[in-house]
């Protein structure tokens, strides 16, 4: 199957993709021809394609559009309005191949479907007797959506640089290009963050963790093995210079004013209670979280924003809001007195003062805040126009009445984008089927979707094997459906996997091989999801 050049099977799936009867053939003679705007991505092509072809071919630099025989041309377009930030052509003759983009990312995602055009063995290390043939073709390609993303949970798991990186470099091959990095959580904070010492030194580290996939909810078993880790500044600063070389942005997140045990394990005066706590060894909503009535506790996290978010330099920042109990907040006599003070209506909306909050000081160092779709507001409406919600838990309905009043959103409703969900409740077909844009949007709205996000929540996945078998093929999937603008067709997808599976296998990439369920399994749990999603602080203190 693979032997055949001739076969395409391209993910994600091209806007328009023409073959040709015009091969050619990659030698030790080929030169890579690029334009001085696009020096970064000539070498990154020149280091994919010498590493397994055992040809070191010339980088010539040139702002002279005229074409050379026997050559790999990078060439920059002023269309901007055909060719879009991450727009791109390629095409495929005898005499050699030339890439067309008006910006650096439309080449770098041009190089990635060149890869997939290449025999798989482009993807290993040195190999001979390869015939480094590319079939003839035009390709034109442009993405649905400008946010094409993945979330990774290192709150439960911490995996550390390595694995992050790897990860980047598959998201690079599957166009995707933002990084949401869930850094903290009950159960470990990941960040050091020198003014306060104890996140890392005692938020980092649980004396063990909750084993037994979903059912241990009701029946707890505990591994009872330490386990902890934090990324200093500069493991944070070389993850996001590795990701910005893949043309992609790392978003972090904070999670606050809830999931904030591990937090509170450090410093517990900034809780209702005082505590002690110890960071939490099981997985599921805490009723302690930060007090909002407490004007310290604002204090303490603006400096925790002023030493971490120059770190990154994306535009935006993640703040979490999710899953944020109000118990402690209906008997603390610092709340209850914010509340008083400030008019409020209820500890909801004691919720929304503390996100308006941070907004303000994310706002003063010039970031755009996103949150989990709890802190956009129904009623309580003084939340800043600019915040944008990611929009995981309630219907349709939600999400449509906030896009319409202008504000963006991010689509990741966790029936089809949560890939640490079995296989038998999230099933590859269903991924793939689902459409970002509810039917009953607006034309004039739609445009308030930034884009697609799978998350990968870790409670159950402490290994790199077990982070490939729960992410592939479902973001295989996921990918194609936020870049891709053809009506969606299964069958024709499948088609194609197999062959981009292949390439996986030479990446070392251990995906899941199964995707035939038994439909008696998915009622068993479906039932136990309700139940959950009913009792969502089931069995947790």
């Amino acid at each position: 199957m693979e032997k055949d050049p001739r076969v395409i099977s391209i993910i994600p799936k091209p806007v328009k993709c023409e073959l040709t009867s015009e091969d050619f053939f990659i030698n030790k003679e080929t030169k890579i021809i690029f334009n001085p705007k696009f020096q970064p991505v000539a070498e990154y092509l020149q280091a994919i394609l010498s590493n397994p072809t055992g040809f070191t071919l010339s980088l010539e630099k040139t702002e002279d559009d005229s074409l050379s025989k026997n050559a790999i041309h990078l060439l920059l377009v002023d269309d901007t309005e055909k060719f879009r930030n991450e727009s791109y052509s390629l095409v495929v003759n005898s005499d050699g191949i030339i890439l067309h983009a008006s910006h650096s990312n439309g080449i770098f995602y041009a190089i990635q479907t060149l890869r997939q055009l290449l025999p798989i063995e482009i993807e290993s290390k040195m190999v001979e007797k390869v015939s480094w043939i590319i079939p003839g073709i035009n390709i034109f390609d442009s993405p649905r959506f400008k946010w094409r993303g993945f979330m990774l949970d290192e709150g439960r798991h911490f995996h550390g640089i390595n694995v992050v990186k790897r990860i980047l470099d598959v998201m690079a091959l599957h166009k995707l290009n933002v990084f949401h990095w869930h850094l903290t959580e009950d159960q470990g904070w990941r960040i050091d963050v020198k003014k306060y010492p104890k996140l890392a030194k005692v938020g980092a580290w649980r004396k063990a963790s909750q084993i037994g996939g979903y059912k241990s909810f009701i029946r707890k078993k505990r591994s009872n093995i330490p386990h902890g880790g934090y990324y200093t500044h500069e493991d944070l600063r070389e993850i996001v210079e590795y990701a910005q070389n893949l043309h992609i942005m790392v978003v972090p997140e904070i999670d606050l004013p809830g999931h904030s045990r591990a937090l509170l394990a450090a410093y517990p005066e900034y809780s209702c209670t005082g505590g002690p706590f110890e960071v939490a060894t099981d997985w599921g909503i805490f009723k302690d979280v930060l007090c909002p009535g407490k004007e310290q506790v604002f204090t303490f996290l603006e400096e925790i924003l002023k030493e971490i978010v120059p770190i990154f330099p994306s535009p935006y920042f993640h703040i979490g809001g999710d899953e944020a109990p109000k118990d402690r907040w209906k008997t603390c006599s610092d709340c209850q007195k914010r509340i008083v003070d400030n008019n409020l209506s209820n500890e909801n909306d004691l919720q929304q003062y503390f996100t308006t909050r941070l907004v303000k000081l994310l706002k003063n160092f010039n970031k755009i805040p996103i949150g989990w779709n709890e802190i956009l507001p129904v009623q309580y409406d003084e939340l800043d126009q600019d915040v944008i919600g990611q929009h995981w838990l309630h219907g349709d309905e939600i999400v449509v009445d906030h896009l319409r009043q202008g504000r963006k959103c991010i689509i990741s409703r966790f029936f089809y984008t949560y890939l640490d969900y079995p296989y038998t409740m999230t099933p590859l077909r269903k991924s793939y089927m689902f459409d970002p844009i509810p039917e009953e949007l607006e034309q004039i709205h739609r445009r308030n979707i930034l884009g697609l996000e799978a998350p990968l929540w870790t409670e159950w996945i402490p290994t790199v094997s077990r982070i490939d078998w729960q992410t592939f093929p479902r973001l295989t999937a996921l990918a194609e459906v936020a870049w891709s603008q053809q009506e969606k067709n299964y069958a024709n997808f499948r088609k194609r996997l197999p062959r981009f599976l292949l390439r996986l296998d030479k990446l070392g990439i251990k995906y899941a091989k199964e995707t035939v369920v038994d439909p008696s399994k998915i009622k068993r749990l479906f039932k136990f999801l309700v139940m959950v999603l009913q009792d969502p602080q089931n069995n947790v203190s």
